[in-house]
């Protein structure tokens, strides 16, 4: 029916049959122009109040609902929801309740919560269900599909995703192409990316052939999918930005912010940064005002990746910042929300199970309860052993890594070599004299075949003596790939790349080792945290004036973690020196210190290796401790 013919039918119409058209010709503009469909609904739900019919009220409310969650207006969604609710339960509305918990499981969909999403979709299915509302019981089977695919369930993803298209086929609803699009990104997870591309491109056309265009989107979205997978990026660029030109149509904010995202980490890897930082501004901005945090923190680290590549690291870093602490906060509330809900949600459900009828049912409740308890006591124990490898994990990021990593390696460097100067100096000043001899003993006439063996042979022990030195230095500046080590001989050539300074500064070393233990990984990473310690040890016992300084180092077996201590008896850090001292940037060393050194040591050895670095005062010094996991 086109505009005009509703608007004359409209105003030929009174009492119920008016705002059911109101609605129709709301529902007709929805795809393309979603503020007047609200506008219209708002009519229709004004209409309901005053024919104070609350069956009609409910509808109008349902329609409402859908029309700001299109619009990512989530807190008017969730409003709209408790009224649907409450309004449910006065009129034993069966639509009415399960849609509020749809309208609920749909915002915790596109919100990244996973765990609500079923909740809530499982709520809205019983509902359904009992009201024989096949229709919208499909529905709800296609979003637990989405939901166990998005949480990589691919069993119970595809189990959901057929019972949803047997109901579909049943109906002969064109919803079937949705379906059979969502088993497609099934295929793609077995890598069968042709048949997934087929299926796209068939639903594509049959959703843009029915004017479903959000619908299309998705589709096309998917089909981009599906050519980056088979290595085709022009097509795989081509299809996004199509997609992204119908989601700007119908201002379909959550899908658009991600897609963006997505295309500007294409520019991305193609260098193309100016055009990458266009989609990124524009994701960003749709994030932001739509308080989508899920989106908005995979587009801060794109962001930190764009600048990292051209050189900027001073951005690079600050945007990476935000986005561990944005990360960090989003993963706290997620965990804390979720399980202050579902201790609400039993003890709601245990005072509502009362009557005789429900015994058998409360008996059931009762034992999950149990299991509930159980598992968030268990969930306690993780949180505690998790909260200091939290930080670490979420900063887990390849390009803040490398770029910080590459900083505190330089400044290593730049002692290494001063190190190497130092070494080779008193060889290179024996090997002067011993040249000066030869002029000498020319000179005199005492060049002989002994004369000549005996001061090559100390040239040669000399040159040996730097060869070595240069030879190990080499090697801790030489990339190494991930292999089994001995922990042992790993301390040792750190201690032997600081032999001279340690000599220079009076400092003895004194070892404790029970046994060898051998670990995963690269052992010039661990090499890096011992320099770094060491050299702090040295210069704090220096620059303090510690009498007869030196370096405890113990290495002792735990269960399945092999323990390091580097103890040195320096002075004890105050609380607000030790409570930021693994944090980037942060030093106690002025212009000096670049404040990486501790953070990068904290970051390699919980990324790389899994374990933790600890720092403790000590009643007589102060103390490093390295857990390590023993694979």
């Amino acid at each position: 029916m086109e505009r005009e013919e509703f608007l004359t039918k409209i105003a030929e119409s009174s009492g119920r049959a008016k705002g059911s058209l109101i609605l129709q010709y709301a529902m007709s503009l929805k795809q393309n122009e979603p503020a007047e469909s609200l506008k219209q609904i708002e009519i229709a739900l004004a209409l309901s109040f005053e024919l104070k019919d609350e069956e009609f009220e409910s509808y109008c409310l349902i329609h409402q609902g859908y029309g700001y969650l299109h619009l990512c207006e989530f807190e008017r969604v969730r409003s709209i929801s408790e009224s649907l609710i409450e309004l449910g339960g006065k009129i034993d509305s069966e639509r009415a309740l399960g849609t509020s918990h749809n309208l609920l499981g749909d915002i915790a969909l596109k919100q990244n919560h996973p765990s609500d999403a079923i909740e809530h979709y499982q709520a809205a299915g019983k509902h359904y269900q009992n009201g024989n509302m096949k229709h919208n019981q499909m529905s709800i089977y296609n979003n637990l599909g989405k939901v166990y695919h998005m949480i990589k369930n691919n069993e119970e993803s595809y189990y959901y995703f057929s019972l949803a298209l047997e109901i579909g086929k049943e109906l002969n609803s064109p919803v079937c192409d949705t379906i059979l699009m969502n088993l497609g990104s099934i295929k793609c997870e077995d890598n069968n990316y042709e048949s997934a591309l087929e299926i796209y491109q068939k639903a594509a056309a049959s959703f843009k052939e029915h004017n479903l265009k959000s619908h299309e989107a998705y589709a096309i979205f998917n089909i981009g999918l599906a050519y980056g997978a088979l290595e085709q990026k022009d097509k795989q660029k081509e299809s996004y930005l199509e997609a992204y030109n119908l989601l700007k149509d119908l201002q379909d904010w959550n899908e658009l912010s991600k897609t963006c995202n997505i295309i500007a980490k294409l520019y991305i890897e193609n260098e193309e940064f100016a055009e990458a930082l266009k989609y990124l501004k524009e994701a960003e901005t749709i994030a932001r005002e739509y308080n989508l945090d899920c989106h908005l923190i995979p587009i801060l680290k794109n962001y930190s990746v764009c600048y990292e590549k051209q050189k900027d690291f001073e951005k690079a870093m600050s945007y990476m910042h935000q986005y561990v602490e944005l990360n960090n906060t989003y993963q706290e509330k997620l965990n804390s929300e979720k399980i202050a809900e579902m201790n609400s949600k039993y003890k709601t459900e245990i005072y509502q199970l009362q009557n005789s009828e429900l015994k058998e049912r409360n008996k059931t409740m009762s034992s999950q309860i149990e299991q509930l308890n159980n598992s968030l006591g268990q969930l306690r124990e993780a949180y505690k052993d998790l909260e200091d490898k939290f930080q670490s994990a979420a900063l887990k990021i390849n390009e803040q890594d490398d770029m910080l990593s590459a900083q505190s390696r330089m400044a290593v460097m730049g002692k290494m070599v001063s190190q190497i100067a130092h070494q080779w100096r008193q060889p290179l000043n024996v090997i002067g004299v011993l040249v000066q001899s030869f002029q000498d003993a020319w000179e005199f006439d005492e060049m002989s075949d002994e004369f000549i063996d005996q001061q090559v042979k100390v040239v040669m022990e000399q040159i040996r003596y730097m060869s070595d030195t240069i030879n190990d230095f080499r090697d801790f500046f030489k990339p190494e790939t991930s292999r089994k080590f001995g922990l042992r001989s790993v301390i040792d050539k750190s201690l032997k790349l600081l032999a001279y300074s340690l000599q220079q500064s009076n400092i003895s070393i004194e070892t404790e080792f029970s046994e060898d233990v051998k670990i995963e990984g690269n052992p010039n990473e661990i090499v890096q945290v011992l320099l770094n310690i060491i050299n702090n040890a040295r210069e704090a016992m220096q620059t303090n004036n510690i009498k007869n300084p030196f370096i405890r180092m113990k290495m002792k077996l735990d269960k399945d973690c092999v323990i390091l201590n580097i103890f040195n008896p320096g002075p004890e850090l105050a609380d607000s020196v030790t409570s930021k001292l693994f944090e980037p940037y942060f030093t106690t060393k002025g212009k000096e210190g670049t404040g990486i050194g501790l953070y990068i040591c904290k970051t390699i050895i919980a990324n790389k290796y899994g374990g933790q670095l600890q720092f403790a005062n000590k009643c007589d010094g102060v103390e490093f401790r390295i857990f390590l996991p023993i694979s």
